[in-house]
């Protein structure tokens, strides 16, 4: 009943305009049309006055009704004025201007009162003549659509529009002002513009209170939305599936919206570029059953649903839809808003981006909290055919694959997080982000994530025992960083790990690189996997980077200040002393013995270690490169009772990168710059403290004999190695 309403006020909305016929004078044709409306079965007719100005060449229509008692909808319009008509033999016309006043729609729950409406030079071309099918309201609309977006004006104009809604006695009120059109020809809208809007629910004491300060659109194609819900459109009842621009702009400004004991505000919501396509299967017959039995049995309107589902979604395509300047006001929050929210590239065959910027959120005595950004995209969902197939296996009642459903993730990315409480001054992350791509079922078979700028506080840190130490040394606050690029291929299950970093910012960090075959693309994600493909995994190769800053040298100086010594002279002689430190180590643990003197490694690792303890800034890199791949499972093995054939099994080799030595020049310009002569000779003393220090006089810090470095089983060229690095001339 309601769809046949709506169509009957289409009608008749549909050929007021149409006041005159090629021959007949305007008065004429009003009397006509209006006696034709009143014959209809549905509906009748009148008007209360009708007269002609040839002055102006205006008919004015007063009080004109069209009601159907039956449908429970009435049209009516206290005056109606047509300018400048002119009449084509095949129906066809033009009108300078038509302006009415006083109009009120009825439509069973609804009322729309229109005033003060404008529609300048229009031209009303030759229309075929739509036929109104009871089994097909929604497509007969749409035939009436096609038909009246042949006509074309220069301008129109509505100075007010007041949608009144009654649902179970609530009223709803939504008004708008001051819209107006501009340039509408070939099914085009060049621009629109509308504002203020209020809304309010319930009315007139509204619990919910909304008001938008102006709405702009431009680029309306209505032809393009015709042919995807005109199912004649469709080529032998198959859609095309071609993109099509729909809507240019659509923009919302200085949106405010009040409700009991809140109000929200936002600057600005635009949609941009709108498309539409015809799916593979027209969906009208679908509207149509709803609009003829809306309330149909549940389970019918679902089947119906999911039937029509991919067509209806996969239709649509938005460029971007955004929010900018939203912003909460209510009690109990200081602040709640963001600065700007958008999705790009938004169809069913997958979302660009979803990002929000600009968040902050405060409650005070309790934490405040700020975002730069927070952003996921690169989001497949999988199409049209996806969705057919999903309600496929839906309506057939089979289980559905979870995999099936959840969506591959691009990439996910955080920016400038900053975080305060009343125990935490300040927690800083300055970057998150994690790339995923070439997905099979639910995992990527390439991935990288970044993190960086973590900064902690030293005071913000729990365990007692580490803040201490971290405060020792110096450092007021914990700066991490991490790095990790991935790939999986299938061509023997090798997961390589291209580039993995840890990094503390003044400290130190560690780097590692490795790839690994025969290990499932699940497996890092399944335990029970993982354990039954461990045995035929095999390491391909490796490299592990350790890399220092001021870690190392900060633990020496607290030695040094423990030991009442200068700190850079302990550090040379403990340097010098890592060949009796190692020894030492392997005393009492066969298996490292085995693995530094027995494999030959001891020469090797002896001078990297030093420099790496002696230098700031070194790095050690041990790397490495197996003839051969070698299983996990031999690899432990031979670490637990074979180590000293570590070295030879993976190609195990040791090098070191010493820091920049700094000498402090800077220090020893002045001296030489010194505008005074005779300065040297007069801090002669000051030149010869030094030299007073006679090494055979200096007593070591460290004091350590050759002879009491144990080396057993040694190859026969490393006792003249090692014992040479605590004689070294440094």
């Amino acid at each position: 009943m309601k769809s046949r309403t709506c169509l009957a006020v289409a009608g008749v909305l549909m050929v007021l305009p149409q006041i005159a016929i090629a021959e007949e004078p305007v008065e004429a044709a009003i009397r006509e049309r209006v006696a034709a409306i009143d014959a209809s079965p549905d509906w009748s007719a009148s008007y209360g006055g009708l007269r002609y100005d040839s002055v102006t060449d205006t008919a004015t229509v007063t009080d004109f009704v069209a009601r159907a008692d039956r449908l429970g909808s009435e049209v009516a319009i206290a005056r109606l004025s047509v300018t400048g008509y002119a009449g084509s033999l095949d129906g066809s016309f033009r009108a300078k201007s038509i302006v009415a006043d006083g109009g009120v729609i009825t439509l069973g729950l609804a009322t729309i009162e229109i005033g003060d409406l404008g529609i300048e030079d229009l031209a009303v071309p030759r229309m075929g003549d739509v036929v109104f099918s009871p089994n097909q309201p929604f497509t007969s609309m749409i035939k009436g659509y096609a038909e009246a977006v042949k006509t074309s004006f220069a301008r129109a104009r509505v100075g007010s529009v007041v949608v009144v809604q009654t649902i179970e006695d609530i009223e709803s009120r939504i008004v708008y002002e001051h819209l107006r059109l501009d340039d509408f020809a070939n099914g085009r809208l060049t621009s629109m513009r509308a504002g203020p809007l209020r809304l309010e629910s319930p009315s007139p004491q509204g619990l919910v209170t909304t008001t938008i300060g102006s709405v702009e659109g431009s680029g309306l194609d209505l032809a393009a939305f015709v042919r995807v819900y005109d199912p004649d459109a469709y080529q032998n009842g198959v859609g095309d599936m071609a993109w099509q621009d729909g809507i240019d702009l659509v923009a919302y400004h200085d949106i405010q919206m009040e409700v009991p004991g809140g109000r929200f505000s936002i600057d600005g919501i635009a949609v941009e570029n709108t498309r539409v396509r015809q799916p593979p299967i027209p969906f009208a017959s679908f509207l149509d059953a709803v609009m003829l039995d809306p309330n149909m049995p549940p389970e019918l309107m679902q089947r119906l649903s999911l039937r029509h589902l991919p067509g209806l979604l996969g239709s649509w395509s938005f460029g971007r839809v955004g929010v900018t300047g939203f912003a909460i006001d209510v009690a109990g929050i200081d602040r709640m808003a963001f600065s700007g929210f958008d999705m790009t590239d938004i169809s069913v065959d997958g979302i660009r981006e979803i990002a929000i910027e600009g968040l902050e959120s405060a409650v005070r005595g309790q934490f405040a909290m700020r975002l730069g950004r927070f952003a996921i995209g690169d989001i497949p969902l999988g199409g049209i055919d996806g969705l057919t197939d999903l309600v496929a296996a839906i309506d057939s009642g089979k289980d559905i694959d979870p995999e099936s459903l959840a969506p591959g993730l691009g990439f996910l990315e955080l920016v400038d997080l900053n975080v305060q409480t009343p125990d935490i001054e300040r927690l800083g992350l300055a970057r998150v982000r994690l790339d995923t791509r070439d997905y099979i079922g639910l995992f990527p078979t390439s991935a990288s994530l970044e993190v960086s700028g973590l900064v902690i506080p030293t005071d913000a840190i729990t365990d007692r025992q580490a803040r201490a130490l971290l405060e020792r040394f110096g450092y007021e606050k914990v700066d991490f960083s991490f790095f990790l690029d991935t790939a999986w291929q299938a061509a023997g299950e090798v997961l390589t790990v291209k580039d993995l970093r840890f990094g503390l910012k003044d400290m130190g960090g560690f780097a590692m690189k490795f790839a690994i075959g025969g290990f499932p693309l699940g497996a890092a994600h399944d335990e029970a996997l993982m354990m039954l493909a461990y045995p035929r995994m095999t390491l391909l190769d490796a490299e592990v980077t350790f890399e220092d800053e001021s870690i190392v040298g900060n633990g020496l100086d607290m030695l040094a200040e423990q030991m009442n010594a200068p700190p850079e002279t302990f550090r040379k002689q403990f340097a010098d002393a890592i060949p009796f430190f190692l020894s030492m180590a392997t005393v009492n643990d066969p298996q490292l013995m085995a693995l530094i003197q027995r494999s030959g490694l001891l020469p090797k690792l002896v001078p990297v270690i030093r420099d790496f303890v002696a230098v700031p800034g070194s790095s050690i890199t041990l790397s490495a490169q197996p003839l051969k791949p070698v299983g996990l499972v031999a690899l432990t093995d031979a670490v637990e009772n074979a180590p000293a054939t570590l070295v030879d099994l993976l190609g195990l080799t040791i090098t070191g990168t010493p820091g920049e030595v700094a000498p402090e020049p800077v220090e020893e310009a002045p001296a030489e710059i010194a505008p005074v002569e005779e300065a040297p000779a007069e801090v002669a003393p000051a030149e010869e403290a030094p030299a007073a220090e006679n090494p055979d006089e200096r007593k070591p810090i460290v004091q350590i004999p050759v002879e009491d470095i144990p080396v057993e089983d040694a190859p026969a060229d490393q006792p003249a190695e090692a014992p040479g690095a605590t004689q070294s001339p440094n």
